[in-house]
């Protein structure tokens, strides 16, 4: 089980997450736009234009990324509600079964006892017979 988060975690450090790709794109799109506005050689219109279309593109790029990542999420959370389950299955069956066995042997156990105590009880009603007959006959 250790193994298993072990290597979950590693799972996850291999590769940025949705969160910080969506950052490295809006960053990316900031300094992209701030550059074409210093180097642009048409009107001011013509580069809010620009700067208008980029954004907008960009606002679809993230919103495809975010779709993709939440997609992504689901599908993991439903695989590890999954593997949860079945191994919450196991264990039920487990202690199921560890029950069932512990059950019989305390039904074993008890019985034992009260074969013994029934014994005990019979010898005891033997041994006041005998101590009877044996006070009658010396009276």
């Amino acid at each position: 089980m250790a193994d298993d988060l072990h290597e979950e975690a590693e799972s996850t450090d291999r590769g940025p997450s949705g969160a910080s790709f969506v950052s490295g794109v809006l960053i990316g799109a900031l300094a992209g736009a701030a550059l074409a506005m210093i180097f642009a050689p048409q009107t001011g219109e013509e580069t809010r234009d620009l700067l208008y279309a980029k954004a907008r593109e960009t606002s679809e790029r993230v919103r495809d990324t975010a779709e993709d990542v939440s997609v992504t999420a689901s599908a993991a959370a439903t695989a590890a509600a999954t593997g949860v389950g079945a191994k919450v299955g196991d264990v039920i069956g487990d202690v199921s079964a560890g029950a069932g066995d512990l059950y019989s042997r305390g039904k074993q156990i008890v019985d034992e006892a009260r074969a013994r105590v029934d014994a005990a009880v019979v010898d005891g009603k033997a041994a006041a017979a005998q101590a009877r007959t044996t006070l009658e006959e010396t009276n």
